[in-house]
């Protein structure tokens, strides 16, 4: 019986990429929308497109965040990605001050343009693992270099350092493009847009039982 992934539909989500490449790796995605069920499931992922304020009202008004502020105290594996993983953040300066779910503390900032890259930032970009032996069960298999595709205006930046998990350069400017604590990990790229490699990180991240 395949392992089930649950994917946190609150209505600002590209499903479908996220539900094909969850079954490319042998899982099985359950979309799930009712906050009851999200105990239920040892693997979660939330997805996201678009604001952080909007994200964070469709979380409340759907009844998710009591639930997902609950997952580390579970040992519920759960998988942030693009603005899923901004939410796991304690705030975002995105158009106002709005409260995350604060599972990893640190802010949600603004990519600064005068660096010379277009933003919104939409491109392959390499990702560089800050710890390459503590990282070693989510980097097995991947190419190096390893590229993934970016959609994104804002990123994070976690407060504990020991927290990124890969790190991406545009001309002069670094910023953190995956985290990891204990059982929550966020990807600022879409591994299930990112071809061959990023099914390998989900695949990872699905069936590593560290």
């Amino acid at each position: 019986m395949s392992k089930e992934i649950a994917v946190i539909d609150y209505g600002m989500c590209n499903m479908l990429s996220i539900l094909r490449g969850i079954e490319k790796v042998g899982a099985k995605p359950v979309v799930v929308s009712d906050y009851k069920l999200v105990k239920n499931f040892p693997f979660i992922i939330l997805p996201g497109v678009g604001s952080f304020p909007d994200g964070m009202n469709e979380l409340m008004k759907r009844g998710f965040i009591d639930e997902l502020k609950e997952v580390e105290k579970r040992s519920q594996k759960i998988l942030g990605i693009c603005l899923g993983m901004q939410m796991l953040f304690s705030f975002s300066e995105e158009i106002k001050y709005t409260e995350g779910l604060n599972l990893i503390e640190g802010s949600v900032k603004k990519l600064p343009a005068h660096h010379g890259f277009k933003v919104p930032n939409v491109n392959w970009h390499q990702i560089v693992f800050k710890d390459k032996i503590g990282s070693q069960f989510l980097s097995q298999n991947l190419m190096d270099p390893t590229y993934m595709y970016f959609v994104h205006s804002y990123f994070v930046s976690p407060e504990n350092t020991d927290h990124i998990l890969t790190e991406t350069t545009l001309n002069d400017f670094t910023f953190t493009s995956s985290v990891k604590k204990n059982n929550i990990m966020g990807t600022q790229f879409h591994p299930e847009k990112s071809g061959e490699n990023g099914l390998k990180l989900l695949q990872n991240f699905i069936f590593d039982d560290k």
